[in-house]
C-alpha cells in the first residue's frame, strides 16, 4: 500500500454550525457515532474521510488550525454561497490564476479552508 491521506479529523466547538456548513458547502450527510459519553460526526468528500470531532474529545485548545485544508468542489459559485449563508467568512474573495479558480474561508468556528474549481477548456 502507497502513502495516501485517508481521512481528516477537524476539531470543532459549534457542533450543529459545523456540520450544517460542512454539509451544504460539500453537498455530504454526517453520521453520528456514539463514543460512549461522547460523539463525533462522520462523511467523506470524495476517498477522504471527514470526521467532526468536539475540541475538547480530541482533546486539542487551539484557537485557530495550523494546518490549512484545500478541497476541490464541482461549483465554486455554489459552495461559496454555502459557506457565507452556514456561518462562514470570507478571508479572499474568488479569484482565477491559470486554471484555477479558488477562495479562502473560515469554518464557523474559524478553521480556514480553501475551496478551488478546475476550470475546463
Amino acid at each position: 500500500m502507497s502513502n495516501s491521506i485517508f481521512q481528516i479529523t477537524i476539531a470543532i466547538d459549534n457542533v450543529e454550525e459545523c456540520i450544517d456548513f460542512y454539509s451544504k458547502v460539500f453537498g455530504i450527510e454526517f453520521e453520528e457515532y456514539n463514543l460512549g459519553n461522547d460523539f463525533i460526526y462522520g462523511s467523506a468528500i470524495g476517498d477522504i474521510n471527514i470526521i467532526l470531532c468536539p475540541k475538547d474529545v480530541a482533546g486539542i485548545s487551539a484557537d485557530e488550525n495550523n494546518i490549512q485544508l484545500s478541497f476541490f468542489v464541482e461549483n465554486i459559485i455554489k459552495s461559496y454561497q454555502a459557506a457565507v449563508i452556514s456561518g462562514g467568512t470570507v478571508i479572499e474573495e474568488i479569484n482565477t490564476a491559470g486554471n484555477i479558480k479558488s477562495c479562502s474561508l473560515r469554518d464557523p468556528d474559524g478553521n480556514s479552508l480553501i475551496i478551488a474549481q478546475e476550470l475546463t477548456n
